[in-house]
């Protein structure tokens, strides 16, 4: 009697097991679709970068797995040449090149970097929607020289908030001579002030980068002598 009652209920309790184990399953299925769903915004990166040497901008995107730098999609990029970079280097205001670095300009996840200050300044508009640099090159192609010489420089040295006053002083000084005049002044103790700091810091690639900069604005200057690499051509 008791081999017929165990041989009796099997497949019941059988039955049960798999259905307690089927909504088991399920249920960790859902909070696994739940957890990846609401974590999927913290899996993309993307961003913006430039290159100074062929100005080019790149944009890039993929995804991480979350909180961490591992990535589990390819890199995905695609590579434009704004209409500003276009206008300069066709009026051979700054010749591109092959090759160069990609400097960050933006990410979802770090917000503008220093190159951003260069892009963001040359994606200004006139009232009228037209690029402001563009119509301002045309209007003074004496001071456009040494503006966007300058301007090509300190980018390629990855100094990139030097531009900001590059372009801020032509704004205000559009005649070659103030202008040369005004940026010396302005950037002549600021260039000091980041040569002592980067000193300090004992940073030789920074010190270098900056008397290469103040060299060509200054090439007879001992201070920017002393400390760069072979003279540069002037600005």
């Amino acid at each position: 009697m008791s081999n017929d009652s165990v041989s009796d209920s099997s497949p019941a309790m059988g039955t049960q097991y798999g259905r307690v184990l089927w909504m088991v399953g399920l249920g960790v299925a859902a909070v696994v679709l739940f957890v990846g769903l609401g974590s999927l915004p913290f899996t993309a990166v993307l961003g913006t970068e430039f290159n100074p040497s062929t100005l080019e901008t790149r944009r890039f995107f993929y995804r991480r797995i979350p909180f961490t730098q591992i990535g589990i999609t390819p890199v995905a990029r695609t590579v434009t040449k704004p209409d500003w970079a276009q206008f300069l280097s066709t009026k051979g205001y700054w010749k591109a090149a092959k090759g160069g670095r990609w400097d960050l300009v933006f990410t979802n996840l770090g917000g503008e970097a220093d190159a951003g200050i260069l892009i963001t300044l040359m994606e200004t508009k006139d009232e009228d929607g037209s690029p402001f640099w563009t119509t301002w090159s045309k209007q003074h192609p004496e001071t456009a020289k040494l503006l966007w010489n300058r301007v090509r420089r300190a980018a390629q040295l990855d100094l990139y908030p030097y531009t900001a006053v590059f372009l801020q002083m032509a704004r205000r000084y559009p005649d070659p001579d103030t202008f040369d005049k005004f940026c010396k002044e302005e950037l002549h103790e600021l260039l000091l002030h980041d040569l002592n700091q980067a000193e300090r810091n004992g940073d030789s690639d920074r010190i270098r980068r900056l008397a290469e900069f103040g060299m060509a604005l200054w090439p007879d200057s001992e201070t920017w002598k002393s400390r760069a690499s072979p003279k540069p051509d002037a600005p």
